[in-house]
């Protein structure tokens, strides 16, 4: 998302269409040669070439052609920059072909939001981005500038070009979150490299939104899931938030990689996921589940979006399926990193104990259940010895997790 609106904002920002190389890429800065393919010649020659400092009353300098000679001469007296020799391809004018260059860029944000893509035309401060489709509508997703936005018949006749439900207008530099009546929503961008387009559907429509946690095998369609681990220890994120209750044990590790191994595995968005209680390895009167369900509640970080009660129902049972517990999570959104093949057990002991067999325990429940969350395919150790306590640590360079492709997604 931050390529596209850097590059969207260079597009919108430009009062002119076409333009020597040179000025093409001064104005597209480090942008410049992703932009180069899309850069079109006109077959005109220009007249003018850019001065270094653009100052006094007859810049930018002036070409002249003599004997096959292109020279760029400073017109100011006395002059206030140097003669340049020139070749004929340095003055030729280009014309950007806007959309094509911003099209690969749109499709990235697509895939990251998890937007369905749109064929739309841009209009002047409006670039469409995707659509956002869950339960309660569409939402056609657009980027705009603010004065874009305050052309709202523009933003509904791209509404209904979309056959959207809803617009989700993100507005470059506004401060606050708008909800107009006839269902448009004006959100804040604030971070580029997260929109957090559940605030949309908050806005949108309040009332199933705040029924989720209610209702009876809901799905969290917008609420994301990272497991990855790092030489310092586990690390789970909730929509980017890391769950620090995960971090140094292994027992809720491992039985949060079964349930979310399970769940993205299963590409039957509204009944798939369920796995029985046993594989958990529970306790007799399983307080264990109480305690993961806990280790998801327990961050006071607003980021997340969610309540305490939505976070509590992200663990989910049913009436209907007696014995059987999964995520109430989209397939999709969760992402097991491949930093788990390099997983290394810490320990569940509690700092100063001396207590060693419950700890032998621990573990041992703890390699089953990693042992079928690899069986459901999550990327962990072929050896499950390789992840013995006290072994080798992660032979990962720096000893961090690694920004690497997620595992493929189900279909949706």
């Amino acid at each position: 998302m931050e390529s596209l609106l850097r590059c969207w904002r260079a597009v919108e920002a430009c009062s002119w269409g076409e333009a020597i190389q040179i000025e093409w890429e001064g104005h597209f800065g480090a942008d410049a040669t992703a932009l180069r393919p899309y850069l079109r010649p006109t077959g005109a020659i220009a007249a003018s070439y850019p001065c270094p400092d653009g100052t006094g009353d007859y810049c930018p300098r002036y070409v002249h052609f003599r004997n096959g000679v292109y020279d760029a001469v400073c017109g100011n007296v006395p002059n206030e920059c140097e003669r340049v020799r020139l070749k004929k391809t340095d003055l030729a004018v280009y014309a950007l072909d806007a959309p094509a260059f911003l099209r690969p860029l749109v499709a990235a944000a697509c895939e990251r939001e998890l937007l369905e893509p749109v064929a739309l035309p841009g209009l002047e401060g409006l670039l469409p981005v995707g659509i956002l489709a869950r339960r309660a509508g569409r939402v056609l997703v657009v980027l705009a500038t603010q004065e874009g936005f305050a052309h709202l018949g523009a933003v509904l006749h791209l509404r209904h070009s979309a056959s959207a439900d809803a617009v989700a207008v993100l507005v470059d530099r506004a401060r606050a979150e708008i909800r107009t009546f006839d269902g448009v929503v004006g959100l804040p961008l604030g971070d580029p490299a997260e929109p957090r387009l559940w605030r949309a559907l908050r806005l949108l429509w309040p009332e199933s939104w705040a029924e989720r946690a209610k209702r009876k095998e809901a799905i969290f369609e917008d609420v994301r899931l990272e497991i990855a681990t790092a030489v310092e220890g586990h690390v789970v994120r909730l929509n980017g938030v890391e769950l620090e209750d995960f971090r140094h044990s292994d027992i809720k590790l491992a039985r949060l990689l079964v349930l979310a191994a399970a769940r993205h595995r299963d590409s039957d968005v509204e009944r798939g996921g369920w796995i029985n209680k046993p594989t958990l390895q529970l306790t007799e009167k399983e307080k264990d589940l109480g305690e993961l369900r806990r280790a998801l509640v327990d961050t006071a970080d607003k980021r997340v979006g969610l309540s305490e009660a939505e976070r509590k129902a992200l663990l989910q049972t049913s009436a209907s399926r007696p014995g059987a517990v999964r995520l109430a999570l989209h397939p999709r959104n969760i992402r097991l990193d491949e930093s788990l093949r390099g997983l290394r057990l810490l320990g569940d002991r509690p700092a100063g104990s001396t207590e060693l067999v419950p700890q032998v325990k621990a573990s041992a429940k703890a390699m089953k259940m990693l042992a079928e969350a690899r069986r459901l395919g999550a990327p962990l150790p072929a050896n499950t010895a390789e992840m013995s306590i006290g072994g080798p640590p992660s032979r990962r360079a720096g000893g961090g997790t690694r920004a690497v492709k997620p595992m493929a997604r189900p279909p949706r």
